[in-house]
């Protein structure tokens, strides 16, 4: 474990110590599907020893998430979707992203089937 990381789950685990000393209940968690925001709300729950609550994970939750530019190659791909979008855009600085579509792959899909691991 590194000293950054370790620093992370000690701030997590002092999140954790606030609702505990409230006397807060919780019934679902939600967080976004970057690693460590996962392992950040594992560590506030086990600390209030709600490591069983049903977690949603949902890629909308990440910090900044760019729209059809997620993931792509910035000078490769970034040229073919300033063309698409028919205006000079400024790559991973935009206020209105190009949307997603549903028929288009996108991160928010799973990488592997949720069969993988019997």
């Amino acid at each position: 474990m590194t000293s950054s990381s370790f620093g992370l789950t000690s701030q997590a685990v002092s999140a954790g110590e606030i609702p505990k000393a409230e006397g807060w209940d919780f019934d679902l968690c939600y967080t976004s599907v970057l690693n460590r925001a996962i392992h950040t709300l594992w560590d506030m729950l086990n600390e209030i020893y709600r490591t069983w609550l049903p977690v949603v994970k949902d890629y909308r939750l990440n910090e900044c998430h760019h729209g059809a530019l997620q993931g792509l190659n910035k000078g490769r791909d970034g040229q073919a979707v300033r063309r698409r979008a028919g205006a000079d855009l400024l790559y991973r600085q935009l206020w209105n992203p190009p949307t997603l579509l549903a028929s288009v792959p996108t991160v928010a899909m799973p990488i592997c089937s949720p069969n993988r691991f019997p």
